[in-house]
């Protein structure tokens, strides 16, 4: 699947073997209520924190075998919700991924 994302003055295309747009829709409520247990309150919006968090790691890149050269990899070969919320842990929690785009 390829898309192309707006984000303020950039424009991103993007080159996926996976569907975000439908592991958006088939994980929202899973991920809504991760981030409801652990207490974290959206700066923005449920929905927007949750796109960004699906869109970042829903990537080529971050599938695979983990690659010490290229740093691609690491997280199995599909999207799973327990590797989903590790990228989440590895990569400074839910405040990274909570901003408008």
């Amino acid at each position: 699947m390829s898309y192309t994302r707006k984000c303020n003055d950039f424009i991103v295309f993007v080159n996926c073997v996976s569907n975000p747009e439908l592991n958006y829709e088939m994980y929202y409520q899973d991920i809504e209520n991760k981030i409801m247990s652990d207490e974290y309150k959206p700066k923005t919006t449920m929905e927007s924190l949750i796109k960004m968090i699906v869109l970042s790691f829903d990537c080529d890149d971050n599938y695979g075998e983990y690659d010490e050269n290229t740093g691609c990899g690491g997280y199995g070969n599909e999207f799973a919700l327990e590797e989903c919320f590790r990228y989440i842990e590895e990569h400074g929690g839910y405040a990274e991924f909570d901003y408008y785009c």
